[in-house]
């Protein structure tokens, strides 16, 4: 029978079997797997911190493409905007400079009272026939007077001193500075029919192979919010600017 029981080897010291399990196997059992869940847990979260970063980079990274996406379209289309409205008005440059009902008021010093009137009806139709056209002067250089058509003017016929638009006085006398179809923005405040701010992008159009002996200066005024019309399709969140800058760098028009 001692045989028998010291066969199975000696038990450690503070050690005793219990149906065959050694209690202190079970006490390591048990402090092994609290590590072990301790490391599953710390794997967990930082599976989860993995996975969310990505999510968030994903979502951010295709947030930014969007919005570059439709800022080279914007931009695309202010363009576009830009050389449709600068070709419309060259066209309109183009039919007044060979109109001659128009020829009294580009190059006479003197017009008759009658040529006069038709130049002046001629003009207004011109304006009218264009949607972007906001107002339309001739400064002929010979008289010092600018012809009108504007729903901002009460005269069609001023002298420069007389001219409501002071700024374009200032532009004519200094025309040479321009290039022609060069935009220049500009705003301007005007008190008929009521008082109000306008802001205009304002090309021009002289005769370059006259040298300084140009005798006309043709004018023609858009409103910003022309170039700006249906820049944006759709809804979109958050704030965007358009800057159109001409060949200084200056700002010209932004939304």
């Amino acid at each position: 029978m001692t045989d028998l029981f010291q066969s199975g080897g000696a038990l450690p010291k503070n050690s005793r079997r219990l149906g065959g399990i050694s209690v202190k196997g079970q006490k390591m059992s048990a402090r092994q797997y609290k590590l072990r869940l301790m490391l599953v847990i710390v794997c967990l979260l930082i599976a989860c911190v993995l996975v969310g970063g990505g999510l968030y980079f994903l979502f951010n990274g295709a947030l930014e493409a969007q919005i570059n996406q439709l800022g080279d379209f914007a931009v695309s289309s202010a363009v576009s905007q830009e050389e449709r409205i600068r070709s419309e008005c060259r066209e309109v440059f183009d039919q007044i400079t060979f109109d001659n009902e128009l020829a009294a008021l580009l190059y006479y010093q003197t017009p008759s009272a009658g040529r006069l009137l038709n130049g002046i009806k001629r003009l207004d139709s011109y304006r009218h026939s264009s949607a972007v056209i906001d107002s339309l002067y001739l400064y002929n250089v010979l008289n010092d007077t600018f012809y009108v058509s504007s729903d901002h003017s009460t005269q069609a016929v001023l002298r420069s001193g007389e001219m409501f638009d002071s700024q374009a006085v200032e532009i004519a006398r200094r025309f040479r500075e321009y290039d022609n179809m060069e935009p220049i923005s500009r705003s301007l405040n005007v008190s008929y029919p009521k008082m109000a701010s306008l802001d205009y992008v304002t090309y021009l159009r002289y005769n370059t192979l006259n040298g300084s002996n140009s005798t006309c200066v043709l004018f023609i005024n858009v409103k910003h919010e022309v170039f700006l019309a249906n820049l944006w399709q759709g809804q979109h969140e958050g704030e965007f600017r358009v800057d159109m800058i001409d060949k200084h760098g200056k700002t010209q028009i932004y939304q």
